[in-house]
């Protein structure tokens, strides 16, 4: 079964970073695929599009990094990319919550 689409553009584009970020754990910085190169690109466009300017930043530091100086030196941008959105997603849904039940 596939999980549930997030119901609000802030939700997704949390998740979409975080997941683009969580690819580049799981296969390392020096072996990511054609897709986990562009994720933290895209993930940085949906944050931007919805007001989560300093989150896109911290993505396109990443995506920085790993182009123009290589894995090893990437490694600090890594490390602050996923602090942003993973601070974000939890209070975000849970007011996301709060609008949505009072409905």
């Amino acid at each position: 079964m596939a999980p549930a689409r997030p119901s609000d553009p802030v939700t997704a584009a949390l998740e979409s970073a975080l997941g683009a970020l969580s690819e580049a754990a799981h296969h390392g910085l020096r072996r990511l695929t054609a897709s986990g190169r562009t994720r933290p690109t895209d993930g940085a466009t949906a944050l931007r599009r919805t007001g989560l300017h300093t989150a896109a930043h911290l993505l396109d530091a990443l995506d920085t990094a790993l182009t123009r100086d290589g894995a090893t030196a990437a490694v600090p941008a890594w490390g602050d990319a996923p602090i942003q959105p993973a601070v974000s997603l939890e209070p975000h849904q849970e007011g996301a919550g709060e609008v949505q039940g009072s409905a």
